[in-house]
This record gives C-alpha cells, structure tokens and sequence, in this order.
C-alpha cells in the first residue's frame, strides 16, 4: 500500500509548485524570429507570441509598426491583428507614440474599408490587457456570422478586457463602435479615442456594460452618438467627450437605463455627478494635440478614485491636489500652452507672464526674448533696445541693461551687408543695471550698429 501513497503525494507536491510566469519579446527587426526569450529572437508579429504565452505571461513589444498576422476568436469571423483570448499582458516599452498595431481595410468593401477581407486590430476577453499602444486603421466585416464580427473596428473587449493607455483612431465599424466595442463588459484606461467612425457610437459603444475612465474622446462620427454610445448600461467618468458629429447625439447618445455618467466634460449635459459643459480647451486639436491648456476647466476637476494609474503620456496623475479629466494630466513644469518656449510654471511664477499669451505686455519682444534679455515680459515700457544715439568726437549708444546679462557693441558701414566687427573697448561686459552706454571713439562715418547680450 505505501508504495501506491507514495507516489500520490508527489504528484499533489509537484501539483502545488508555482510555475513562474515568463516574459516573451517582440521586436520586428530582430536578428532571429523567436523563441522570443530575448530581445535578440524576439518575435516579429505579436500574435505569434500571443499564442506562446499562457495565463499570466507578460507579451513586451518594443518601438514598431504591426501590420501583419492576426487571429480570428472562437465563435467568428474577423481577424484581428492581435486577439487575446486569456489572462496575458500585452506591452509596450516605449508607448502608443512609437508602438502601432495596424488593421486592414478592405479595398474592395464599403467607403470605410470595411468588408469580408478587412481586420480590427485588437480582440480582448476578460482577464486581458493591452497598454501602451496605438490601435490604427481597424475595420470590421459588412456582414454575417455574429453581429460582433461588424463592431468594434479598433478593438473589441467582449466580455471584459482592458485597453490602458492606447491611442484609437482612423478605424471604423459596420455598425457598432467604430473605435471599440465593448460587449457587456471592457475598460478604456487613460485612452484617446479619436477620428474614428461607426452609425451606432462612433468612437465607443458600451453594449451592456463597459467602463471609460480618464479617457478622451473626439472628433469621432456616428449616427447615433458621435463619440458614445450607451446601450442599457456602461459607466464614461473623468472622461472629456467633445467635438464628435452625429445626427442623433453628437457626443453622448444614452439608450435605455443601467448609465453612469459622472466628472465628464461635454455638451449636453447627461445628467449624472459633477458634469461639465465648457470648452476643454485642448492645446492644438487641430494638429491632433489634445493635452491640456493652463487654465482649462478640466484641470483639477476630477474624481480623485479615479486616479488608477499613469496618465496617456505615462506620467504621473494628481500634479496638483485634484486630478484633472481626460486622458492626460496638466503639468505646468513640463507644459507650454501658448508654445512660446517658457514652461507654463516659469512663467506663472518666475517672469510674471501669461501662459496664454506669448507676447504678455504687447511690446516687440516676445515672453521669451525677454526672458532672455533679463528684462520684464509683463512691462511695455521694458524691452531690450537702442534707446538713443548720440554723434561727436565719438557715438554713444544708449540702452537698458541687466547686471545679469553680458552685452557687446558691434557696427558696419553698410546698413544691409557686410560683416559685423566688434566695436574696440565696447565689451564684453557686464551691465551695470539701468541706464547703460558704449562708446565708439574716433567711429568712421556712416556706422551701423547693433547690440548683442549672452547669459554669464
């Protein structure tokens, strides 16, 4: 009998061991396609190492364009450039900015691409994620099988699943979600979610159920709902809908009962908690930046339980004591809104400019050349130029200077060529702050003059 039980226990013992969870690599340009234990045979399509992967493998896919592979779910009938179908991370090192996953359109379907030879580029089931990429020119199917087989051109979480980080766009639906799908369930995580187009939720359809949370959402087409579409239930918080085009519902299109909406900017109003109705105020929307301006009432606005994790650009969320709605948080130390070349920061706290306005006072220096000429972007009256010139035995050129600034005299005979040649005895030097000089002795005549100045 005991060399029965013996045995018995050592298949439970080795039963109960852990087995470690691996990561496998993908790389396009890798010296070796697999086995993807290393950088150096990483994989080159991502579904290749999606099928390798087991439950709670991690997929980590560095810089590149993924045009290529793909998979078709059980139960139907659409390729989708990645389909994850269990409870594995997929990766990106260095995020959406330089990590694509591309669909493909079909040339011979509908006037969005979407037809029988078309692919979306990502199905999710619960359990799986997806973070840091873009997700680009998705398409779904015109017909038959499962509806969902013409939902969800970017991606598709059926069920369940999370898309973290990502950046949707130019993809499209038959019907359903021409961004992404979400039946019955599904998370969008600090997503951008623009110019995408379906009839029924341009940009996202929750079907059931699904969650947008510190998303934003834009410029997306639909019939009914724009940018979303709700469709007895589905939750959009901290999130920012806005600029979408529909005929029914621009931005929000709300079927039935079972909708949270709550700490989302758009217009309408849907109801819900603490929703807002102004102007984002994006930074450059129409060159696609869709950050934050200083100022926008999204700033320090939000929920603070949604603070789950790293904003779109992988940066931390709550700068400030509130956290801001959409996809991306405000940083005055690293952003620029008026792109004048000062930090919003600085310029609120060191220079005394506007963060709005790149020229604060009206004067014919900028807030930057101010800045760099130590002189007060918030005073007209205070710029750096030649105030007066006076002509004897000698030029005296006037001007303002700063003791923090180096300055120098330079002159020609020509006014428009020739070189410029430093003026004998007149600098480099320190400015003596205020009222301030240089003198050319002995100046032949005519002279041109400029003046020049440098940080010590």
């Amino acid at each position: 009998m005991l060399w029965y039980v013996l045995p018995a226990l050592l298949l439970v013992l080795c039963a109960g061991r852990p087995v470690s969870a691996k990561t496998i690599h993908v790389w396009t340009n890798s010296p070796t396609d697999g086995p993807g234990t290393a950088w150096s045979n990483a994989y080159h399509v991502i579904q290749t190492a999606v099928n390798a992967a087991v439950t709670n493998d991690t997929v980590l896919v560095t810089n590149g364009v993924y045009d290529s592979g793909g998979a078709v779910a059980a139960g139907y009938t659409l390729n989708s450039r990645v389909s994850i179908s269990t409870n594995i991370a997929v990766v990106s090192v260095n995020g959406p900015e330089v990590t694509t996953i591309r669909g493909a359109a079909d040339a011979l379907g509908d006037l969005e691409g979407n037809g029988f030879f078309a692919s979306r580029c990502a199905y999710l089931v619960d359990g799986a994620s997806l973070t840091g990429f873009t997700l680009q020119d998705g398409h779904t199917k015109l017909s038959g099988g499962a509806w969902q087989n013409w939902a969800g051109g970017g991606a598709l979480l059926d069920g369940g699943g999370i898309l973290r980080r990502c950046i949707i766009s130019g993809s499209s639906a038959k019907s359903y979600g021409g961004g992404v799908e979400c039946n019955g369930g599904g998370t969008l995580e600090s997503c951008l979610i623009v110019s995408n187009t379906a009839p029924q939720g341009g940009g996202v359809e929750l079907f059931g159920g699904g969650a947008l949370l510190n998303c934003t959402i834009v410029a997306n087409e639909g019939v009914d709902g724009g940018g979303v579409k709700c469709f007895f239930g589905g939750a959009v918080s901290n999130s920012i809908v806005w600029g979408n085009t529909a005929d029914s519902s621009d931005n929000i299109y709300l079927f039935g009962s079972g909708h949270t909406i709550a700490y989302t900017c758009t217009t309408p109003d849907p109801g819900g908690v603490s929703n807002i109705t102004l102007n984002p105020q994006f930074f450059a929307s129409g060159s696609g930046d869709y950050r934050l301006l200083y100022g926008s009432p999204c700033v320090d606005s939000g929920t603070n339980g949604m603070a789950l994790g790293p904003d779109l650009d992988d940066r931390p969320r709550i700068v400030n004591a509130t956290i801001d709605r959409g996809a991306y948080e405000y940083d005055g130390a690293l952003y620029d809104s008026d792109g004048d070349g000062l930090v919003d920061d600085d310029e609120l706290f060191l220079y005394g400019t506007s963060p709005l306005n790149s020229n604060t006072d009206g004067d014919p220096h900028g807030d930057y050349v101010e800045m760099l000429a130590d002189t007060d972007g918030a005073n007209s009256n205070d710029y750096f130029h030649i105030m007066n010139i006076t002509t004897a035995s000698s030029v005296t050129v006037m001007f303002n200077s700063s003791s923090n600034r180096i300055y120098w005299m330079e002159s020609r005979s020509n006014l428009l060529s020739g070189a410029w040649s430093n003026v004998p005895g007149a600098g480099p030097r320190p400015g003596i702050g205020g009222s301030d000089s240089m003198i050319h002795s002995n100046a032949p005549l005519p002279s041109f003059y400029r003046l020049t100045l440098d940080t010590p």
